[in-house]
């Protein structure tokens, strides 16, 4: 993937280092499934951009 893992792993690190829970593609699709992730917005407004701020700091501490 872009962050240089999988998307298991990748998945695994924003929920613990963002908070944030999303799906590694292989629930969904088995073709190039391990490099793709999807998310659900299922949330208010405020939460959700207090989510995207937490993966973008997390994200920074990735690369």
């Amino acid at each position: 993937g872009g962050f240089g893992m999988q998307a298991e792993p990748f998945c695994r690190y924003l929920l613990e280092q963002a908070g944030v829970a999303i799906t590694p593609g292989i629930d969904f699709s088995s073709a190039h499934a391990h490099d793709h992730v999807r998310f659900a917005y299922t949330i208010e407004m405020e939460k959700l951009q207090q989510a995207v701020e937490n993966m973008r700091a997390a994200l920074i501490n990735l690369r």
